[in-house]
């Protein structure tokens, strides 16, 4: 249990199972384990598996310490994130019940966010507001609704909705031009997740990040890759990227091979034509903003949408001295634009953001950053095969590395090391004979290159090149693996230019501190200020 300094007697009756994190000082119970007060409760979570990699219980449940009542309402006004028909205790004896769905992972989806876009869907059996009368479930609610809602009263997903003050919340609070926030968002999922996007780039996840997974699906990461996502939200009380791993835990923990719900096939376009949602008090089903589980201390929207203003909960956090000292670092702040290329994207347009009133920046204290400027011009773009055995093409390095070398080979300043190349199944199939799998996979690569004239030149080149030009020279570089392939589409790549820049940062002095609280406390702003952009950006710099 993620702790600061929330009620825990409702967790008595466990406590011969029970673990406590706590960060709230004198509030620390006398058996919990203490941590620095950083992170939020993405730092407990992460801090538990890594110090406990090699000796896991062989089932764990992963909560907030605060109690787990049915729904949430909004900031300060209730709601301890269960789904309807759902305990506390069914996240313990899941992986003994009969029948049990995923007997590996206890997860209850109640919400979708687009990455793109961020536009959110809520599950309509969560309860959002203390008049939201919902049915009594008959049985243990799934892991998943029904992919459409047929009335208002079905478990179901309702529709995709734009919020844009969370667009803008996230741009400030990770250090992103709000109009590159939706590449932001892939950027940390190809980085850190490191799994295949999920379809429609759609994430199902859990508001209020309670789990339970088992400790052979979360030993299907290596204890380096926990520890470099610790890493990343141990500087900061309030990191970017804690609320970024509260969409994306079903994905961390463990290397799921599929995703889990159904989507629709006409998903897509629902999620990027989402209408807006402004609901006086807060949107609903949202964790520590009343819509988006994650996002702390926002107060809700009413009216025409003031700016989020944050809403400090822990009455008497001492206020940070305001003695500081100039320090030079290397935490590079990143903006990422994206250049239209030669020819019109396939993709559809992200709706235009509703302008909300932003609230005033804090002036600088001391003297003014200096900064240095360096560009990278990255590639990208998908191409679909036909291939027998899909799954053991995507899973050999041989046949990706045949692929990096044909792709390097569209440029003269690129060697085939320099080309990154994700694969996803799409389909399989029995072949013709019926005596093997055959199937449709889709190669999405990333191409870096030093100039925006050298990545123009690789657009058109690889525009020009027919499906049949392509299938004939990945075939010559697969020459004696085996493989064949059949080249069915390619998408119109685009350029995407990531803007480097070192800073010189203040830090914070004194012996007073800014308190966190997993009980949603106000945003804090440390150095690490822009670390969801700054971590996307060691990927390219490795």
């Amino acid at each position: 249990m993620a702790q600061y300094n929330e009620d825990l007697s409702w967790s008595d009756k466990y406590g011969k199972l029970r673990t406590v994190y706590c960060k709230g000082g004198a509030a620390c119970g006398p058996d919990s384990v203490r941590l620095e007060n950083v992170g939020r409760e993405g730092h407990s979570y992460l801090s538990h598996i890594v110090n406990n990699y090699d000796k896991l219980a062989k089932w764990t449940v992963f909560s907030q310490a605060g109690e787990p009542t049915t729904g949430y309402k909004g900031q300060n006004q209730g709601g301890g994130h269960l789904l309807g028909g759902t305990t506390f205790s069914d996240y313990l004896v899941h992986p003994n019940r009969a029948g049990a769905e995923d007997p590996e992972a206890f997860f209850r989806m109640t919400s979708k966010v687009h990455l793109p876009t961020l536009h959110h869907a809520l599950r309509s059996s969560y309860k959002t507001a203390e008049d939201h009368q919902m049915p009594k479930p008959s049985a243990l609610p799934s892991m998943c609704p029904a992919s459409k809602m047929p009335d208002n009263s079905s478990d179901a997903w309702g529709p995709y909705e734009d919020m844009p003050w969370l667009r803008s919340f996230v741009s400030d609070k990770c250090g992103v031009e709000e109009t590159a926030v939706g590449e932001a968002m892939l950027v940390f999922w190809d980085s850190f997740v490191q799994l295949p996007r999920p379809h429609n780039d759609v994430v199902h996840y859990a508001q209020g990040a309670r789990f339970a997974v088992s400790r052979d699906r979360i030993r299907q990461r290596s204890k380096d890759f926990y520890e470099k996502l610790l890493s990343l939200v141990s500087s900061d009380v309030d990191p970017c990227l804690n609320y970024l791993y509260e969409w994306a835990w079903y994905y961390i923990v463990g290397k799921p091979e599929t995703v889990p719900c159904t989507m629709t096939q006409d998903e897509k376009s629902q999620a990027w034509a989402a209408q807006v949602r402004i609901l006086s008090g807060g949107v609903s089903g949202v964790s520590g903003v009343s819509g988006v589980s994650g996002v702390s201390g926002i107060s809700g929207i009413s009216g025409s949408p003031p700016a989020p203003t944050p809403a400090p909960i822990n009455v008497g956090s001492p206020t940070p001295s305001s003695t500081k000292e100039p320090k030079t670092t290397k935490a590079p702040t990143v903006t990422t634009s994206t250049e239209p290329s030669t020819t019109q994207s396939q993709a559809p347009a992200t709706p235009a953001p509703t302008p909300a009133t932003q609230a005033p920046t804090p002036a600088p204290v001391g003297n003014s950053p200096e900064k240095n400027v360096e560009e990278v011009h990255h590639v990208e773009g998908t191409v679909t095969m036909e291939v027998a055995d899909p799954e053991a093409a995507c899973k050999d390095d041989i046949f990706l590395g045949a692929f990096k070398s044909t792709a390097a080979g569209l440029s003269t300043s690129v060697s085939a090391d320099d080309v990154e190349v994700a694969c996803t199944v799409l389909s399989r199939r029995l072949s013709s004979d019926s005596r093997r799998l055959a199937g449709s996979i889709e190669l999405a690569y990333r191409i870096p290159l030093s100039s925006a004239d050298a990545a123009a030149k690789l657009v058109t080149a690889i525009v020009d090149m027919p499906a049949e030009a392509l299938t004939k020279a990945i075939n010559e570089a697969l020459k004696d693996t085996g493989y064949t392939v059949t080249v069915t589409e390619k998408s119109v790549p685009t350029t995407i230019v990531v803007t480097l820049t070192s800073t010189t940062t203040e830090d914070l002095r004194g012996e007073n501190k800014p308190s966190d609280s997993h009980a949603r406390g106000p945003a804090v702003l440390g150095p690490a200020v822009m670390a969801a952009v700054v971590a996307a950006t060691l990927r390219f710099s490795q």
